[in-house]
Order: C-alpha cells, then sequence, then structure tokens
C-alpha cells in the first residue's frame, strides 16, 4: 500500500529521498521548505522526470505545515549543513531554533506523525524535536547509527575484502567523535569479527583502530572532499529504510537514537542505540552486553551527549 511522505527540507537530502520514493514506487510526496521556491522547482523537476512511469506516486510542495496533514512519516532534514571545519556542535544554536518550529508546526498538523530526524547536530535535534513537540518518544527516531554503521561494514569490507552485506555490527552512542563501533558485536557470516581476523589475517587487526577513527571521522571527511555541502545520498537512503521499516511494520533491527531513561545507563538525552522498528516506531531498545572497553568508551559518549544537551534544558 502506497504511503505518503513529508519531506521538511528540499535540499540534497530531502530532494534525493524524495527520488528514492518516486524511483521505487513507494508513494507520494510532499515537499515543505522554507524557501517555498526550492520546493515547487524539485517537485515540477521530479514530476516530469517520473512522468512515464506507470508505478510512480505523485511529488508536490506544501505550502504550510496544515498541508502535511495525513502524511504517514515525516523526515526532517532542514537546517543548516556542515561546512568545512565545522563541528556539529557549532551547528547547535542555530539548528535548535529550526528544529523547535518545525516540532511545533508537527503537533498542530499531524500530532505523533512518525518522525524521523537527520538534521544534526542529530541526538540534540532529536532531543529538541520531542521536547517541543510532545510527541510519543517511540515515533520519533534520529537517523545517526544506521549511516555510522554502513560506513562502517564499508570501510571493514575494504579491509577484510569481502561483501559488506555479509558483515553484521553495530556502531552506538554519540553521532559524532564519541561514537562507539561494537567490535565485540560484529561478525563476518557469524564468525565475531576478532576470529575472523585471527583466523585469516592477524596483521590487520592492528588496522582496526584507524579503522574505527575513520568512521568516527567519515562525515568530515566527505565535508572536506566536497567543499560545499555535506552527504547527502547515504543520509537519504538511511532515513528512507527507517521510515519503511516502520511503514511496513518490518521488525528491522538496526541503531537509531532514540530518547534513553536509564537505558545503557543514559538518562533524559537521545543517542544511538540498537532497536526494533515495526509499526509501532521503535518496539524496542535492545540492550546488548558490552565489554569493559566498549562500556567506558560508551560512557564517554553519554558525558558528551549530555554535555551538547544540557544548556538546551
Amino acid at each position: 500500500m502506497k504511503k505518503t511522505f513529508a519531506l521538511i527540507g528540499a535540499g540534497n537530502i530531502g530532494g534525493t529521498i524524495a527520488q528514492l520514493v518516486l524511483e521505487r514506487g513507494l508513494g507520494d510526496v510532499l515537499l515543505f521548505d522554507k524557501n517555498l521556491g526550492l520546493a515547487k522547482g524539485k517537485a515540477l523537476d521530479l514530476s516530469q522526470a517520473y512522468a512515464g512511469s506507470a508505478h510512480a506516486g505523485s511529488v508536490s510542495a506544501a505550502e504550510s505545515y496544515a498541508d502535511l496533514a495525513g502524511a504517514d512519516a515525516v523526515i526532517i532534514t532542514a537546517g543548516l549543513a556542515r561546512k568545512p571545519g565545522m563541528t556539529r556542535e557549532e551547528l547547535l544554536a542555530i539548528n535548535a531554533d529550526v528544529m523547535a518550529d518545525i516540532a511545533r508546526g508537527l503537533a498542530d498538523a499531524c500530532p505523533n506523525v512518525l518522525t524521523i530526524v537527520v538534521t544534526n547536530p542529530l541526538d540534540a535535534m532529536v532531543w529538541v524535536f520531542l521536547k517541543a513537540s510532545g510527541f510519543d518518544p517511540n515515533r520519533v527516531i534520529g537517523m545517526a547509527s544506521i549511516l555510522d554503521t554502513w560506513r562502517f561494514k564499508f570501510f571493514l569490507a575494504e579491509l577484510l575484502g569481502v561483501n559488506s552485506a555479509d558483515i553484521h555490527s553495530h556502531v552506538i552512542g554519540a553521532h559524532g567523535a564519541t561514537m562507539v563501533p561494537l567490535i565485540s558485536h560484529t561478525s563476518v557470516q557469524g564468525t565475531p569479527l576478532m576470529a575472523w581476523l585471527k583466523n585469516t589475517d592477524p596483521s590487520k587487526i592492528e588496522r582496526l583502530k584507524a579503522l574505527v577513527g575513520r568512521t568516527r571521522n567519515a562525515g568530515a571527511e566527505i565535508v572536506e572532499h566536497l567543499k560545499r555541502g555535506s552527504a547527502y545520498f547515504a543520509p537519504a537512503n538511511g532515513a528512507l529504510a527507517m521510515a519503511q521499516a516502520c511503514l511496513n511494520d518490518e521488525k528491522m533491527v538496526v541503531s537509531g537514537s532514540v530518547m534513553l531513561n536509564g537505558e545503557y545507563g543514559a538518562h533524559d538525552i537521545c543517542m544511538s542505540v540498537p532497536l526494533v522498528l515495526g509499526k509501532n516506531g521503535v518496539e524496542r531498545i535492545v540492550q546488548l552486553a558490552l565489554p569493559e572497553d566498549e562500556q567506558a568508551a560508551l560512557l564517554t559518549s553519554i558525558k558528551a551527549t549530555a554535555a551538547l544537551i544540557n544548556p538546551l534544558k
């Protein structure tokens, strides 16, 4: 059954999500942007691009939050993107006001709609949205560590010389420099990563530390290459995958940023942890047992996230 996806922000990520929805025949798209001309232009371009497709849905520009009423899912990408040398934390003051305005607009137009947040600094933006909207926390998910996990898997696949689809892993914690790739919960076709390396090429074990560092810096690496703007293909695919997992009741296990109140020792902050996504949004938070080193790294990430969010309180 086709769904209606409301995309707040018609920039690179929003436009790419709209294209993916139409390309895959998933439903209809509403593009909403403070720059109405941008939304109208992209809606017209996309409509013409898929005019010959029998399965593509419609795409149109929304002029107000009221136009989003009835949407099955909202994906928020609006806000200032990172520039070279800019940290996610430096985006906080600017994008917090943007997110609060969006939250209030959605609360009036479509209360408790399934909401995927992409705007950075991600974890703080999920927290701001929840506090400003009053939405059920299970219906608001930050697209963070699904992307970080994909990046980790890609780098690992290069290192190991295997298909990334055969690697299973989780990256948890803050969406930033303190994220925690879980080596202890990473496997290749069911074989724990460290056992795989010891059995195939022990010399590569020493390269894991650098690979973890590259994963933490993956977004900034792309920003430095692009010079203007930041990653958008992978974030768009990640956000849509999370929305579909909920709308289609897929029971998909994935890492995403949600409100934590005691889980993993975190309180009243939003941060990425393993989740099961289904028709109710976050069906449950998966509590993994962690070795001491990863638990310590996660505590550092929790403290960093709290330091980012506490000034907003």
